[in-house]
């Protein structure tokens, strides 16, 4: 029987001290430490990222921790290094700059069910969490959090981030993430592995996924409108390929054009704010 039941898979670009808050709100968790592996992937310039990292690692009392490195940039490959390395029963990700609640990953595992995601609940914060704030996940956990099973349909919210949530290995399978999409590459990999998801189930409100807000993040957005439109047909053609298989008759197709829909309105938003 596997002993491992969780594999958090945290990709990391020229990490900063965010990383190490990161992982040490991994470190502090409530659940035994025996039970989950911590897999870290390094992505782009080596040195001397590598050796801080090692060194933090190497003071940690995490358990089961590896370090992968990978010259190929980008967040998709990483993720995707990262689950072909796991050996937990169910993956967990999350950005290097982000933070958990201490009971995060106790109180995802107590929720998990056949064939079902567990969906955390999300705060936002800038420099502390102090101040939180809410964003659209937020929002739809308050609205769902007493309803604690969501369908398929209902998961169109939760279905942009692959952040904030438990997944299961037997949900995943073969499927990966797309590494030729820049934007909305966490929305495309959600909706392909959703044919393999029965049920979603929501955690307790108190455990919490909380997503740093950075300025940096904002001006990374900036882009011509050219770019907005290519972005936004690479995740349409992104969504195509995933239904085009075999298999197809086990999406849901309300939630394939909803999901298109979004993206469009989103582009439009976005060009016309410019």
């Amino acid at each position: 029987m596997n002993e491992l039941k969780i594999s958090v898979i945290i990709p990391t670009f020229k990490p900063t001290k965010f990383l190490f808050e990161c992982l040490n709100s991994i470190e502090k968790q409530t659940f035994s430490k025996q039970y989950y592996e911590v897999i870290i992937v390094l992505n782009g310039p080596k040195e001397n990222y590598i050796s801080l990292v090692e060194d933090y690692l190497n003071n940690s009392t995490i358990i089961n921790k590896k370090l992968i490195y990978t010259n190929q940039i980008g967040v998709s490959n990483a993720r995707n290094i990262g689950i072909d390395n796991a050996q937990g029963e169910n993956l967990c990700f999350i950005d290097d700059d982000d933070i958990v609640s201490l009971n995060y990953l106790n109180g995802l595992l107590k929720n998990t069910g056949k064939h079902g995601i567990v969906i955390s609940n999300l705060k936002c914060f800038k420099k502390d969490l102090n101040n939180l704030k809410d964003d659209y996940i937020s929002i739809a956990f308050e609205k769902f959090k007493n309803q604690r099973e969501l369908q398929k349909l209902e998961l169109r919210k939760f279905l942009s981030s692959s952040c904030a949530k438990l997944i299961p290995v037997d949900v995943i399978n073969e499927l990966r993430f797309s590494s030729k999409l820049k934007v909305s590459e966490d929305a495309c990999f959600m909706f392909s592995i959703s044919k393999n998801i029965n049920i979603a189930y929501l955690a307790d409100e108190d455990v919490i996924y909380y997503r740093r807000v950075r300025r940096a993040s904002v001006s990374r957005s900036i882009k011509s409108n050219r770019e907005i439109i290519n972005d936004t047909f690479l995740f349409i053609k992104c969504l195509l390929k995933s239904i085009l298989v075999p298999e197809f008759y086990k999406y849901n197709f309300i939630l394939f054009f909803v999901q298109i829909g979004a993206n469009i309105i989103f582009m439009l938003k976005k060009i016309m704010r410019k």
